[in-house]
């Protein structure tokens, strides 16, 4: 996967051909509003050798995130997965269940408002996004800043 952050927002590109632990370079020909050709890249993207994985945007934050929840194959074919993601704290205590259930191949996006599982305002600082899966977890950094 790739992920160009521009004035064009985030975007994101599949390769199924990829191999854990490679890096690939990727380039990005756009088309802008005013018919112009706009290149950006290459980007070194090295694959992950954990199959899933969890990204958080933005980050840091002091508001609502975004939390996209990553999970290898494709939903037209292949079969969903149990999964839980929560936000736990620097000290592995969950603040906050994020998801439980079934999660379908690709990228599920969930949202977190900084609050606790008891709707209380978590305190700025670091607190991370566990996904769990049967095909493996990710730990992904989360900053909350004031």
């Amino acid at each position: 996967r790739g992920l160009v952050d521009r004035a064009f927002g985030h975007c994101f590109v599949t390769d199924q051909h990829v191999t854990p632990g490679d890096t690939y370079y990727y380039r990005f020909d756009l088309g802008a509003a005013n018919g112009e050709a706009v290149s950006y890249g290459p980007y070194a993207v090295t694959v992950p050798n954990t199959p899933v994985a969890a990204r958080v945007f933005p980050n840091p934050s002091n508001g609502n995130v975004r939390v996209e929840l990553a999970v290898p194959g494709d939903h037209r074919v292949d079969a969903s997965l149990p999964a839980e993601a929560k936000a736990v704290d620097l000290q592995g205590r969950t603040v906050r269940h994020l998801y439980s259930g079934t999660l379908a191949r690709g990228v599920t996006a969930v949202s977190w408002n900084g609050r606790g599982d008891s709707n209380q305002q978590l305190g700025a600082g670091i607190y991370f996004i566990r996904l769990t899966t049967p095909l493996g977890s990710s730990m992904t950094r989360v900053i909350r800043i004031r």
